[in-house]
């Protein structure tokens, strides 16, 4: 009872913090100087919607989506690659490479914020997708390229959690969830994705494909130096930097990221490069396993400050339950986004159009069955249970009957590549929302996308 009455205590007092009326010696400009302005009498209104506010909003857009396109537009091209700098035996590590590298970094986003700021924080993460993106782009062996990619996908967890984060910050309280949302479907001028990619390898060289990338991220560098100047954390305030630092799971963050890649590592080798009852296959999968399972000891029963916090265990049945939803679905979102543009380059015809064309019905499929999922969450209040089943069902029904595919049969997977995608995108972005509706708590955007970034590369 103590604990809960502390608890309620602690969050009234951060809500007077945040709203109290600004006082006269806060003289500094920022892009958005709290959630809420006030009236002459103390009463909280919403922030008008000025220039340079606008502006901080499109900066994180654009660092949203420039965490996004690099795995998406090369996504759709690996046989490009490849076939100039080699490596078709591991060109799959471009991908896992840049995932654990987004998976990596996000357990330290929030503290490596309270310490820097968020505004520096973002320019480090938009920098390290910039600096990636020309490793890539100049690259002439496959192992640079993956290393490339690894670097971009450090500030690409940098980027994601930043703008997810920065725009709930500045968004008007009441209308947060729609402000997340027009962040997140940014990303809709990129569904044809493939279809971009194959036209740009096609006619210009596929390293324009990465000049593209780490230009679009430059840009939002660029006018996120200019226009975004947030407030200073109220999550930092009274504790020093060892306090921030002394916060940090290292340990836990040591202990997941790398148990990770010597897992996959095995995985990836086996019936593929080694046979399955080698030691390069079975050494590095039981090293792995035994990493990821003291790993969960570690988090369970001795990080004082887990990844994964307490918070987040409001209702741990249905959180846990959402997770595991999460991971089957990044496993069939990556499997189609990844292997359906090879097969379709290499079984059905070379021509970048056509290629293109035919991953359409994925990318958009994916947009409209999470804008349609979204949309009945709204609608269908209680049935949140029913809707995650039929997008399960239309998802492995469309992902299994994937397999029917022959080099004289393209007609019968238009619709299977459609219900394929509206499955997947039913369940990779609601379940999230879900999770905040479990989890209300406004605090924890970043901390709940901390758990599905890192379960992705498992996928």
């Amino acid at each position: 009872m103590e604990l809960t009455d502390h608890s309620s205590q602690s969050q009234t007092d951060e809500k007077a913090v945040a709203e109290s009326p600004p006082t006269g010696n806060m003289e500094r400009k920022f892009s958005h100087d709290e959630v809420v302005a006030y009236e002459e009498m103390g009463a909280p209104v919403d922030n008008p919607m000025t220039f340079r506010r606008f502006m901080g909003f499109t900066a994180m857009a654009f660092l949203w989506t420039g965490s996004q396109i690099p795995v998406y537009l090369f996504g759709g091209i690996p046989p490009y690659v490849y076939g100039d700098i080699g490596g078709a035996d591991r060109w799959v590590w471009f991908v896992l490479a840049n995932l654990l590298a987004l998976a990596g970094v996000c357990p330290f986003v929030g503290s490596l914020s309270d310490l820097i700021g968020r505004r520096y924080v973002a320019l480090i993460g938009a920098s390290l997708v910039c600096l990636g993106m020309i490793v890539s782009s100049t690259a002439h062996t496959m192992n640079i390229f993956i290393a490339g990619m690894a670097i971009a996908g450090a500030g690409a967890g940098i980027n994601e959690l930043t703008a997810l984060a920065a725009t709930s910050e500045m968004a008007p309280t009441r209308q947060r969830g729609k402000y997340v949302s027009v962040l997140i479907f940014t990303i809709l001028p990129f569904c044809p994705s493939v279809l971009w990619a194959q036209l740009i390898a096609a006619h210009s060289g596929w390293r324009y494909v990465g000049a593209f990338c780490g230009a679009w991220s430059g840009f939002g560098l660029l006018i996120t130096a200019l226009f975004y100047f947030p407030p200073p954390r109220v999550n930092s305030e009274g504790l020093t930097r060892s306090d921030i630092i002394s916060r940090i799971d290292f340990i836990g963050g040591f202990l997941s990221i790398s148990g990770l890649i010597i897992f996959l590592a095995g995985l990836q080798w086996g019936g593929y490069m080694y046979d399955w009852t080698s030691a390069h296959v079975l050494v590095p999968l039981i090293l792995g396993f035994v990493a990821l399972v003291v790993f969960a000891f570690w988090e369970i029963y001795g990080a004082k400050y887990p990844i994964f916090p307490s918070r987040l265990k409001q209702e741990p049945r249905i959180l846990g339950l959402t997770l595991v939803i999460t991971f089957i679905s990044g496993a069939n979102f990556f499997s189609v986004l990844m292997f359906w543009p090879t097969q379709s380059f290499n079984v059905y015809g070379h021509d970048p159009v056509d290629v293109g064309i035919r991953s359409l019905p994925i990318g958009l499929g994916i947009m409209a069955g999470a804008c349609i999922i979204l949309w009945l969450l709204s609608v269908l209040h209680g049935h949140n249970k029913e809707l995650l089943i039929i997008s399960s069902v239309l998802m492995t029904a469309g992902c299994g009957a994937m397999s029917i595919g022959r080099p004289d049969n393209l007609y019968q997977l238009w619709g299977i590549l459609i219900i394929a995608g509206l499955g997947i995108g039913g369940i990779i972005v609601p379940a999230s929302i879900i999770t905040t509706i479990i989890c209300p708590d406004v605090s924890l955007p970043p901390l709940l996308t901390t758990p599905t970034l890192h379960i992705h590369p498992i996928d």
